[in-house]
């Protein structure tokens, strides 16, 4: 890839960032955030490719103003999803934590205002015209390989210590995404072939299971003491019984995954 290439592409996720973020500026729902934060995650995650020569504190300024955006978003994001997880997992019994439901709700309703408050085109403008100043002239397969060997390698050493703990499972699940959303840049500029595209399908399916358990923690991790003492009794105990559940449906999620991540080679093209 030249230079033009890689401004072209990194400007078109500056500019799909300022549009969503004034979408959610007028409508802060659950699918306009995370068009937010997948073009976020994107955008990171192809500047950590192409600052990859030691230049990783370029890489933070050119998103460090955009992450304020991608923080509130993903706080918003986490009480929108416990709401939902919160009615469906007590369906069947019809009980309602009302109390704890419309602190969620309040909460939520705070942090759209931020949102709405962060200016959209002045946080997009800057961010771009650092990345851009600090872009390679050429960026060639070799580098490439070597950013993705270095992404595996991280892995792999996660992989044979054993150590599965939530964190190192939420690390594992950043690399992967790197190496999945640059695998797609690699395919396009210089190897469109048919294992590629089953190497990302791959860590595609990989990725929605680590996902599924980051939520998994995020939505127990609502449920702390210190929140949980903040509201009456009966709703304590419904979401205490619901916390109990849920902490069984996550050990067995995690041992899957590390059953998964045991036997699985991190493949590469």
């Amino acid at each position: 890839m030249n230079k033009k290439q890689i401004e072209k592409l990194i400007g078109s996720h500056y500019r799909k960032i300022k549009i969503q973020a004034g979408r959610i500026a007028g409508n802060a729902d659950a699918s306009n955030i995370h068009q937010l934060r997948v073009g976020y995650k994107k955008l990171r995650s192809h500047l950590r490719l192409f600052t990859f020569n030691g230049q990783h504190n370029q890489q933070t300024k050119a998103v460090k103003k955009l992450r304020r955006i991608y923080k509130v978003a993903g706080a918003t994001r986490e009480l929108q999803l416990q709401e939902q997880f919160i009615t469906a997992a007590l369906k069947v019994t019809g009980k309602k934590p009302k109390a704890y439901l419309s602190l969620l709700q309040n909460q939520i309703l705070l942090l759209k205002k931020k949102l709405a408050q962060l200016s959209a085109k002045q946080i997009t403008s800057t961010g771009k015209a650092v990345a851009q100043m600090h872009l390679p002239n050429q960026f060639g397969k070799n580098k490439f390989t070597i950013f993705f060997k270095a992404q595996k390698n991280a892995m792999e050493q996660i992989i044979a210590a054993g150590n599965f703990s939530d964190n190192n499972i939420h690390c594992i699940r950043k690399k992967l995404k790197d190496l999945f959303y640059n695998l797609n840049i690699y395919r396009r500029y210089h190897a469109a072939q048919p294992r590629i595209k089953e190497i990302i399908k791959h860590y595609e399916i990989l990725l929605k299971e680590l996902g599924d358990f980051h939520d998994q923690c995020t939505a127990i991790a609502l449920l702390q003491p210190r929140i949980l003492k903040t509201i009456n009794n009966s709703n304590r105990q419904i979401l205490q019984e619901v916390k109990k559940d849920w902490l069984k449906q996550k050990q067995m999620l995690k041992k899957e995954l590390v059953n998964k991540l045991k036997a699985e080679i991190i493949i590469l093209p």
